[in-house]
């Protein structure tokens, strides 16, 4: 698994696997070339750029096996990128397998996935392009919601195991550098939270708080392929991520052994 991280004081950026760069942040790459030698460089573009300096800046990297990529939410600048020799990608989430499928073929380097199709790890793999999820963000659309997001496309630090491979890259939605270097310890190094889950997974929006020590191991297995089939109104599919989370409450498993497990011991010793 790659990680990517934004161009801050983050005492991991040495290790990144990419640097990204906001748009107002441009002119920082050039220095930034030499000083991180081993990432490649994301350049979050908003209006048309100077394509001469990015063009440079990617000639550059070439020369030590790296690349400049453009990351964008406009088809025309991504055109522009393509037509200029730049990788690029599109910054908004994809949910769908037709958008998946033209992306592909508009020749982008990367697909950022979120539900439901990030429920369908196996039709994933048939696409040959690489994939990015924002791991620890459980709601990605573009409503402002406050619903439960148990079974929204988040990774716990637990579960990347189940999405590696050589060309996955993690990224993280985090408001602080200070924020981003906890998460990326805890993917990338710890790989697990024992305790609320909220605290890691934003917009998660579960209450009580659910202990991540005590969901189950096959947590990840179990939604790698399930299709989400949970949100599409039939009370009898699958709830198992809202199931896990509302039993792991420390408070609940007290009140079901003082209420039900001693008395039946009791009775029993009678």
């Amino acid at each position: 698994m790659k990680y990517c991280l934004k161009y801050t004081k983050n005492k991991y950026i040495q290790e990144a696997d990419e640097i990204l760069f906001a748009d107002n942040h441009g002119d920082a790459m050039i220095d930034a070339i030499d000083q991180y030698p081993h990432a490649d460089f994301i350049y979050e573009v908003v209006d048309e750029p100077d394509w001469n300096y990015l063009k440079m800046i990617n000639s550059k990297l070439n020369e030590t096996g790296r690349r400049l990529i453009i990351s964008t939410l406009h088809s025309i600048i991504a055109q522009n990128a393509k037509d200029n020799g730049l990788a690029f990608y599109f910054s908004y989430a994809v949910n769908n397998f037709a958008d998946l499928q033209t992306m592909h073929e508009l020749g982008a380097c990367y697909a950022l996935i979120t539900a439901p199709i990030f429920f369908e790890q196996d039709k994933l793999a048939k696409f040959s392009i690489p994939l990015r999820y924002r791991a620890n963000v459980a709601y990605s659309g573009h409503l402002t919601t406050k619903r439960v997001n148990a079974n929204a496309a988040f990774i716990r630090p637990d579960d990347v195991e189940f999405y590696d491979n050589d060309t996955a890259v993690i990224e993280f939605g985090a408001s602080s550098s200070e924020q981003e270097e906890v998460l990326y310890r805890l993917y990338k190094y710890d790989k697990t939270w024992p305790g609320d889950l909220n605290m890691v997974i934003t917009t998660l929006n579960v209450e009580p708080a659910p202990m991540n020590r005590m969901i189950g191991p096959d947590f990840a297995k179990h939604r790698l392929n399930c299709g989400q089939r949970c949100v599409e109104g039939d009370t009898l599919q699958c709830h198992l991520c809202h199931n896990q989370m509302s039993l792991a409450v420390p408070s609940k498993i007290k009140n079901y052994i003082d209420n039900v497990i001693l008395p039946v011991r009791t009775n029993d010793q009678n």
